[in-house]
């Protein structure tokens, strides 16, 4: 069971205060691994990167899951800053960013994930069934890889965020991130820094927002939001004939 990751103890008037950056590794590409709850312990079971409780870390910290998510069972939640925090993703006991990584990940992530502010996805389709993206400033997206199923209206939307991908893009297109329709209603407002008005990037393409074609365009490409059905859209990246 995973209760906190480690860090070196700097400053000797603070008991429960720590320096130090931390990283989680969860590769479950050959072998099964299973998180499980304590007896009697609700709060057991999490993977949380940063302090347990409400002590402090002084650094940053990052979650990387690589492999088949059918290998995988977490009873608790992914947790990417203080065990304290809450589930609207309230994690002020770490001081530095909290990083998310799907390295080649494919498959259902069900454990619950908050408490990040960098999602990073490289080359294979995950799915996430519950997460809480309130903090999450910056999106990379690398090789193909996507994030499917994203909901959670709670969230403060997209406006600010960064989002950089990078690889190649084939004819049919490649689908960045898909999920509920109200998830993306600030889809675009993504900004790049230096860059007036609304942007992304792929590579070292900058795409602004066009007001008059409802797409952010440049280099050839446009990035789209698409209505899939009712209730689901998804970003998708394109290559301009």
């Amino acid at each position: 069971t995973f209760v906190s990751a480690n860090a070196i103890g700097s400053d000797g008037k603070y008991a429960n205060y720590f320096e130090g950056d931390t990283n989680i590794l969860i590769d479950c590409s050959k072998n099964r691994i299973d998180i499980n709850r304590r007896e009697n312990d609700s709060n057991s079971g999490n993977i949380v990167a940063g302090n347990y409780g409400a002590s402090v870390l002084n650094g940053k910290t990052k979650v990387t899951f690589t492999g088949d998510a059918a290998n995988l069972s977490i009873a608790g939640k992914v947790i990417g800053g203080s065990s304290a925090g809450d589930d609207s993703g309230d994690n002020s006991g770490v001081k530095g960013s909290r990083t998310l990584v799907f390295d080649n990940f494919s498959g259902k992530l069900t454990a619950k994930v908050i408490g990040f502010t960098d999602v990073s996805v490289k080359t294979a389709k995950t799915t996430l069934s519950i997460a809480n993206f309130n903090e999450v400033e910056h999106w990379t997206f690398a090789d193909g890889g996507s994030l499917e199923w994203l909901s959670g209206t709670d969230r403060k939307g997209f406006s600010g965020d960064t989002l950089t991908m990078s690889g190649e893009v084939d004819s049919t297109g490649w689908t960045v991130m898909s999920g509920k329709a109200a998830f993306f209603d600030t889809w675009n407002e993504f900004q790049v820094e230096g860059v007036a008005g609304a942007a992304v990037k792929f590579g070292d393409i900058v795409l602004t927002y066009s007001e008059t074609d409802q797409v952010y365009l440049g280099g050839g490409y446009q990035f789209s939001r698409e209505e899939v059905d009712e209730n689901t859209a998804s970003l998708k990246l394109s290559k301009l004939a």
